[in-house]
């Protein structure tokens, strides 16, 4: 079966970082280059990328190819326009959308591989990372695969309402055991932490 198109999404303010988090070094390579080459890994060049608040930092110092670049210039109207914008530009062969974020870089080429396959088994379902939150309830997010039939679900999308709120009101998604997807990076201490929990 085609994989699935794929959504890279970094074009966050990182106002909580305080410099552009896509460019933080995670053992010795950028968030941003370590997200493309997870992608490109499972994927091949059907793929892109969403920048936005620091999409020149980015595009200046990161060779992101053959990734296509979608430039959100009202990156501060939220995670919802990142989305919408991703799945409008989807080709139409495609019978769903991978989507990652830049800022999980526990997330490995297997944990991806994983997700596809199990998506692959029901293509009208979606399938998404299963992980602990801090209470230890079992939430459902990014990465994430969505059917085309949800797309029209997606560009309804507003302000902050990722693809999280979708998951959580369907009862047509496949749960996929992923620990790595608990640990994101919203500031420079959770690059730290995360660097020393990797070694």
């Amino acid at each position: 079966m085609t994989a699935p198109f794929a959504l890279v999404l970094a074009a966050g303010g990182s106002r909580r970082f305080g410099s552009p988090k896509a460019l933080a070094d995670f053992k010795g390579r950028t968030l941003i280059e370590l997200a493309v080459e997870r992608v490109r890994a499972v994927v091949g060049e059907g793929f892109a990328v969403v920048v936005g608040a620091h999409a020149d930092d980015l595009l200046s110092v990161t060779d992101l190819a053959p990734a296509q670049i979608i430039r959100r210039e009202d990156w501060n109207l939220g995670h919802a326009a990142s989305l919408r914008d991703g799945v409008t530009r989807t080709p139409d062969a495609a019978r769903g959308v991978l989507i990652t974020l830049v800022d999980q870089p526990l997330v490995t080429v297997d944990d991806l591989h994983r997700l596809v396959s199990a998506w692959e088994k029901a293509p009208t379902w979606a399938a998404a990372a299963e992980y602990a939150g801090d209470d230890g309830t079992a939430l459902i997010g990014a990465p994430c695969v969505l059917p085309r039939a949800w797309f029209a679900s997606v560009k309804a999308l507003r302000g902050d309402r990722g693809a999280s709120a979708l998951l959580r009101s369907s009862s047509q998604v496949l749960r996929v055991p992923m620990p790595s997807a608990a640990h994101d990076i919203d500031t420079p201490e959770d690059l730290e932490r995360l660097s020393i929990l990797e070694g």
